[in-house]
């Protein structure tokens, strides 16, 4: 049932992104409304790093603290409720949830995030944000002067370990393939020669301190960490569906201001940056939401 009242922007997402632009929306006092399905890509994260401020703490307690302050601005609500569907456009947007709910918007900001596309070796999923990870930035630090593993396709794990050996010199190369190596790698890897491995992995576990490859004929590795070189896809349809053009990573490609090519459509966040930390999805969502707010002034003359 659709609702009554028109919000001047419904925000897709309830990560770092989509709860970034709602405060600055709210302090706006712009009516906002949040959908979001409470499933962040770092929910498997024990702590989070490079946000001012914030260093080290869980990533369900960053998302606590906005959603606590966001209670003090009464222009924004939100749902725990998946969105499938958004019709219409500029200033005339209904958003439709699972739940079979419709709610009216002037402009729509998705920040719905991405997934990681990771192999299916047994073991992944369950050290996942603790012993393997895809963002040196995040937590390279944490595993400094260890001994680091690097894996992907021959060209990109080599390209990785490369930007590895900022965090560490002992390093051990991955390959899932026999893919072509960049010339600035190469050079790289002809003159520091960390090993490489061509024999799949097959399962990762805990052991001890350290994180354990077990490789299809039976050798065994230890690493303090491991980092993967994984493609990444759209958490969610909705920006094809909407017809927001895509760039060749599937990144939503976006205007300095975040907006994308359907008119009123906005986007933030991972969905639309290659640059995969919470400080940036929360610059992102504020910036999207201020062009939100300059675009809504420019309408309302």
């Amino acid at each position: 049932m659709l609702s009554v009242e028109t919000y001047d922007c419904i925000v897709v997402g309830d990560g770092v992104a989509g709860l970034s632009a709602a405060l600055t929306l709210g302090r706006a006092r712009r009516r906002t409304l949040i959908l979001g399905a409470g499933q962040p890509r770092n929910a498997g994260a024990r702590k989070m790093h490079g946000f001012l401020s914030r260093e080290g703490i869980e990533p369900r307690e960053l998302l606590a603290i906005a959603r606590r302050q966001l209670g003090d601005y009464p222009d924004v609500a939100s749902d725990e409720a998946l969105v499938v569907a958004i019709d219409g456009g500029c200033n005339a947007f209904v958003v439709r949830t699972k739940a079979d709910d419709a709610y009216a918007a002037k402009r729509v900001l998705l920040a719905t995030g991405v997934s990681d596309v990771l192999p299916k070796i047994e073991g992944i999923w369950p050290l996942w944000g603790t012993r393997l990870f895809s963002c040196p930035y995040c937590d390279g630090w944490e595993f400094r002067d260890r001994r680091i593993g690097a894996i992907g396709p021959r060209g990109e794990a080599i390209g990785l370990a490369r930007e590895m050996y900022r965090w560490s010199h002992e390093l051990i190369v991955f390959a899932t393939d026999a893919s072509e190596v960049e010339p600035d790698d190469r050079a790289w890897f002809e003159l520091h020669r960390p090993p490489v491995v061509d024999v799949p992995i097959v399962r990762f576990h805990e052991a001890g301190n350290d994180v354990a490859l077990e490789l299809a004929n039976g050798e065994r590795h230890e690493c303090a960490a491991a980092f993967f070189s994984a493609p990444l896809q759209q958490r969610s349809a909705l920006p094809a569906l909407l017809g927001c053009a895509l760039g060749d990573d599937g990144r939503i490609l976006i205007d300095a201001d975040g907006r994308t090519s359907v008119p009123g459509c906005f986007a933030a966040g991972d969905a639309a940056n290659h640059r995969h930390q919470i400080v940036q999805a929360a610059a992102g969502g504020a910036a999207a939401a201020m062009a939100i707010n300059e675009d809504l002034i420019e309408s309302e003359r």
